[in-house]
């Protein structure tokens, strides 16, 4: 028999605000998820297509030279810099998916 607490198929909008209301993302813990010092080199490389302005490429190109880095290196360690900083905000409904996949994971 399922929970009916689990149950988010289910769920009416007031319910999910309710479960919402009550879970705490602790950062902290999730820091240990990450993958080992390193580890990103055995990753491959994905491709992107990004779309800039022209002055945004041309301000891109002149600080990845400035900085000795390829475009490339230079917007991935932009990126990193962005996702190593410590999420402080409030959970919002946009974060309902992760919300529920965190949820059924530790449930099963």
């Amino acid at each position: 028999m399922t929970d009916p607490a689990n149950d988010f198929d289910n769920m009416n909008p007031e319910q999910i605000m309710e479960l919402t209301a009550r879970l705490k993302i602790q950062t902290d813990q999730a820091q240990v998820l990450l993958p080992p010092e390193g580890a990103e080199s055995e990753l491959a490389n994905i491709p992107r297509s990004v779309k800039l302005t022209a002055t945004q490429d041309r301000r891109l190109k002149n600080r990845a030279r400035e900085r000795g880095m390829s475009q490339s290196e230079y917007i991935r360690w932009l990126i990193e810099q962005d996702l190593n900083k410590p999420v402080d905000r409030p959970l919002t409904m946009a974060d309902l998916p992760m919300i529920v996949e965190l949820v059924r994971a530790r449930a099963a």
